[in-house]
């Protein structure tokens, strides 16, 4: 399987190389590159900042959508359909134009718009995987815990979060790529990240082509680092989860 991975990437890189050497100007591409390469820290920057927050939010829907209290199930259904149904988009803007409208004191900066946005966005569908992942416990667990003395309160937090968390990394990692390319959009309310910059230095240079390919070339090199590392993160938890049981 690794093997067969190695081979598409090698196939896929020897066509972009060949799409980028028939008609683009390379050079151009190579001189622009560094401005490009500089706004990767603040990718990463947003992205995990995101990624932490919409873990947070997902794990309170979760726990919401698992709840037997009507106040908590429905305010975590009505989010997770809020959201789910909201184009990120929307979202963004919402939270950097809109709430300023609102009162003063809500007027967010760019990075902070966009990382709220996306873990807003992003954590409605996470939820489903950490509720499925808390389901995913055997029931044992709790009921072991509950007869030595545990309260619900100390048996969710004590016994089934950690187990829970485990089997939800590899999915969880898996939505850090994409919230890493869903941060394109915070270009939108302002922030100089990697294609607002592409795009703004190709209009400018009257070479838009050229500039959305390297950024494009440059997500997918990151995107494909990721999933790599992702990959070999469930392979080894995997791993020891078999061994455990």
């Amino acid at each position: 399987m690794i093997r067969r991975e190695k081979l598409v990437t090698a196939v896929s890189l020897g066509g972009m190389i060949a799409l980028i050497v028939a008609g683009l100007d390379t050079q151009y591409m190579m001189d622009k590159l560094p401005l490009l390469v500089a706004t990767i820290p603040l990718v990463f920057l947003i992205s995990f900042f995101a990624i932490l927050l919409a873990c947070l939010f997902a794990a309170l829907a979760a726990l919401g959508l698992l709840s037997g209290r009507p106040i908590c199930y429905v305010s975590a259904r009505s989010y997770v359909s809020l959201f789910q149904g909201v184009p990120l988009v929307v979202v963004l803007f919402l939270l950097y134009f809109g709430l300023p409208q609102l009162n003063s004191a809500l007027i967010l900066t760019p990075v902070q718009g966009g990382v709220l946005g996306l873990a807003l966005s992003n954590a409605a569908y996470m939820a489903e995987v950490f509720r499925s992942s808390i389901l995913a416990v055997p029931k044992g667990q709790g009921e072991a815990a509950r007869a030595i003395g545990m309260s619900e309160a100390q048996t969710m937090w004590r016994i089934i979060l950690p187990q829970a968390a485990r089997i939800a990394i590899p999915p969880t990692a898996n939505y850090y790529i994409f919230i890493l390319k869903d941060s394109a959009l915070v270009g939108l309310i302002g922030v100089s990240e990697l294609f607002s910059t592409a795009r703004s230095i190709g209009q400018r240079d009257f070479q838009v082509l050229e500039m959305l390919v390297l950024a494009g070339a440059i997500y997918w090199i990151t995107t494909m680092g990721l999933s790599s590392v992702q990959s070999r993160l469930e392979q080894r938890i995997g791993s020891a989860y078999a061994r455990d049981t």
